[in-house]
């Protein structure tokens, strides 16, 4: 769905299957990727949120590579979004 541009269907299909199971919520790509779009959207405190659950997950599996990237994103968006 991402590929073809309906990323508005895509959070609403993941936050659905995360509403049926919470522990389908397993991925640090795909909050890292959700992050990127509400950040494209300006909304950058929901950005934050999936950036610090992206951040927890690829830390959880030893992905420090991912993690550092991540946190570089969590911290700009923070600024962006005057997080405390």
């Amino acid at each position: 769905m991402a590929d073809q541009g309906k990323f508005d269907q895509t959070i609403e299909h993941y936050s659905k299957a995360i509403q049926l199971n919470p522990s389908v919520d397993t991925s640090a790509t795909l909050n890292y990727l959700l992050a990127r779009y509400y950040a494209e959207a300006r909304r950058f405190r929901e950005a934050v949120l999936f950036e610090e659950k992206a951040f927890r997950l690829a830390e959880a599996v030893g992905d420090v590579k991912f993690a550092q990237e991540i946190k570089k994103w969590l911290d700009i968006y923070k600024q962006l979004s005057n997080y405390p």
